[in-house]
């Protein structure tokens, strides 16, 4: 009932706008409409690099704690290295994560936006495992010059670039994991900044105020 509903309704829309291409397939494959993308703004203005931020070599990850994040990725990919992970975020799966957490790993909250931005600062990578419509985590480590390993599906595609501001992995598992984070680049925070203001807020608002008029043009 819901899908006959939600078909009849989409038939009246005049414009979609997708908030990635991957939401873009999405709406083409599930309403037969074309639309235009407009990427979510990202605080690239408060997510910045520090060069008083002393580097690491740890791996993080970030997010709620839910089952289709899949940090349980991040975490089995940690134990097998014996190579330290932060994890900052909470959900019902955290008693589950830690269970299965090795030595290396650790739990943290990031209670300020400030601690978090500290957090992608001095991390070498940022894992993200899972599929996204877009998901912002990936952008705000870029903009603090932290590269970003990601499933090669979704709105990562438009986020990372493979080899130049992280590395893509094609399937969810350990092994397909490691391999991308043994190739994710160095001493590449300047690439990763340039590429995280693609999705700044102003890029944002001048995106929207040029649909807005488009559509008012074409009346």
């Amino acid at each position: 009932l819901y899908k006959l509903w939600d078909r009849k309704t989409a038939g009246r829309v005049e414009r979609f706008l997708a908030n990635s291409t991957h939401t873009q397939t999405q709406i083409r494959r599930s309403y037969k409409h074309p639309s235009d993308v407009c990427f979510p703004p990202v605080r690239t203005g408060f997510f910045t690099p520090n060069e008083k931020s002393i580097r690491r070599d740890h791996w993080l990850a970030v997010g709620a704690l839910v089952p289709y994040k899949r940090f349980d990725l991040a975490i089995e990919a940690a134990n097998k290295r014996k190579h330290p992970l932060v994890i900052i975020g909470s959900g019902p799966e955290e008693q589950k994560l830690r269970a299965l957490a090795g030595p290396t790993v650790s739990f943290e909250s990031a209670k300020t936006d400030a601690k978090l931005r500290e957090a992608y600062r001095t991390a070498r990578l940022l894992i993200f495992p899972q599929l996204e419509d877009f998901g912002i985590v990936a952008v705000e480590a870029q903009a603090c010059g932290t590269p970003v390993v990601a499933l090669a599906k979704g709105g990562t595609l438009d986020t990372v670039i493979d080899n130049k501001t992280g590395t893509h992995f094609q399937h969810q598992t350990t092994d397909a994991l490691l391999e991308a984070i043994d190739r994710c680049p160095k001493h590449n925070a300047l690439a990763c900044r340039e590429h995280a203001e693609r999705f700044s807020e102003t890029v944002f608002r001048d995106q929207i105020a040029s649909v807005i008029r488009e559509f008012i043009r074409r009346g």
